[in-house]
């Protein structure tokens, strides 16, 4: 199925939803991001799905103002994975 990125936001985000649960919902899925605003204030957070009939566990977090990106996107993994390694 091809589709423009014309398509409404909600149709495309579906879409993938259908194939991320397809192709991997024997996986465990982590997503993580870091920001930083104009003025410095930093934050990171992930989202972890353990199984598509399990519920999502979304997590955030206030860092230091004023740290490289790099080091929040490192900061936003390790959150991520010590909370997938508690629920083992």
């Amino acid at each position: 199925m091809e589709v423009s990125k014309s398509e409404a936001p909600n149709i495309l985000a579906a879409l993938s939803r259908d194939k991320i649960d397809q192709m991997y919902s024997q996986y465990v899925l982590i997503y993580t991001d870091a920001s930083k605003d104009s003025p410095g204030r930093v934050g990171i957070g992930c989202y972890i799905r353990l199984f598509a009939s399990s519920p999502d566990i979304e997590m955030e977090a206030r860092l230091t103002d004023d740290v490289a990106v790099q080091n929040d996107e490192m900061a936003a993994i390790k959150m991520a994975l010590e909370n997938v390694h508690q629920l083992d």
